[in-house]
């Protein structure tokens, strides 16, 4: 863990104002987003848990199509 990114998650964390009324709670919930070199979105998923994620596996098989 780069302190770097560890000072910057924790000032988005603590310095943020939260709105409690966002979906997901104030830290929301995960969201994968497949882009093309071209730069458009070609798959979307938005998690439904903190640990819901595309598997290599799904990852490699959208990036073939």
């Amino acid at each position: 863990m780069n302190p770097r990114a560890v000072w910057a998650a924790l000032k988005g964390m603590f310095g943020a104002k939260f709105n409690l009324a966002m979906t997901g709670g104030p830290l929301g919930l995960p969201a994968d987003f497949l882009v093309s070199p071209d730069g458009r979105i070609k798959a979307v998923q938005y998690g439904r848990r903190a640990y819901d994620q595309w598997s290599v596996n799904e990852l490699l098989a959208l990036a073939g199509e």
